[in-house]
């Protein structure tokens, strides 16, 4: 009899156990609200970073083209110095005057191919006029769609 009612305890004890794991097992499915924002508070922190490191970068590009754009403009004042007009094209920096007879002149070569690229590996975009007195360097940045103007050429 005590036999008996030792099992029946176990059991009552057996199924209480079983519902208090279920109460507590059906309150752990899910995540709380708090936990969700959490979680998107940090994605919304890694994709406020990652976009802000872009515009970073693309302004550092930027810079650079223009740097590079304002050693283009010395090496063709020293062009011009030298041979009296600008040159028709960007190559003539690299090869030398076109006109045999400025080639008298002609010393070695004042840039090289990446020297004429901007940031995005697009080479720069030179238009002088048919007198060789003024040009026009720019860049057409990332898309091609705008134009990052020379200090010189902001200057004409």
């Amino acid at each position: 009899m005590i036999f008996n009612f030792l099992k029946t305890i176990d059991r009552n004890q057996i199924a209480l156990n079983k519902e208090q794991t279920n109460e507590c097992n059906t309150l752990k499915k899910g995540f709380t609200f708090i936990e969700l924002l959490f979680v998107l508070a940090i994605g919304a922190g890694i994709v406020a970073a990652a976009l802000g490191y872009r515009s970073w970068i693309n302004r550092s590009k930027e810079q650079t083209t223009e740097q590079k754009m304002a050693n283009v403009d010395t090496m063709l004042e020293f062009y011009r110095t030298k041979i009296g007009s600008y040159p028709t094209d960007l190559s003539e920096l690299i090869e030398g005057p076109t006109n045999p007879a400025f080639r008298k002149k002609w010393g070695e070569s004042l840039a090289n191919e990446s020297d004429l690229k901007d940031s995005w590996f697009n080479e720069f975009v030179y238009e002088a006029d048919t007198k060789g007195n003024k040009y026009e360097l720019y860049s057409t940045g990332s898309k091609g769609e705008s134009k990052l103007y020379s200090p010189a050429s902001k200057d004409n």
